[in-house]
């Protein structure tokens, strides 16, 4: 169904709009030091966490590396949708979908 902006003004969430048209540019990183203190704490307020030491991540890399003092490999790159919604085994499908990365193995 298409929608127009014009539409919003009947819509009560613009979100299930805006959701149906956001991509996000997003990194998979695989976390090495998850078990320092205050690493998974960090990961938790600014990264999805998908399966084991993999974490989806918006942002500047270089960020979660220096301020928070993450150690972690960048697998992949790409644009996905909102993440919100999508339970552990969407995140993981999402991963190889979108990252060619198969996080169960």
């Amino acid at each position: 169904m298409m929608r127009s902006w014009s539409s919003l003004k009947n819509h009560t969430l613009a979100s299930d709009f805006l959701g149906e048209f956001m991509e996000f540019w997003v990194t998979l990183i695989g976390v090495h030091n998850l078990h320092v203190d205050g690493v998974k704490e960090a990961l938790e307020a600014n990264c999805t966490h998908v399966l084991n030491d993999y974490y989806i991540f918006e942002g500047s890399l270089e960020y979660l590396e220096n301020h928070y003092g993450v150690e972690f490999s960048s697998l992949g790159e790409g644009a996905v949708p909102s993440l919100g919604d999508m339970d552990q085994g969407a995140l993981i499908h999402l991963c190889f979908e979108v990252f060619g990365i198969d996080v169960t193995i």
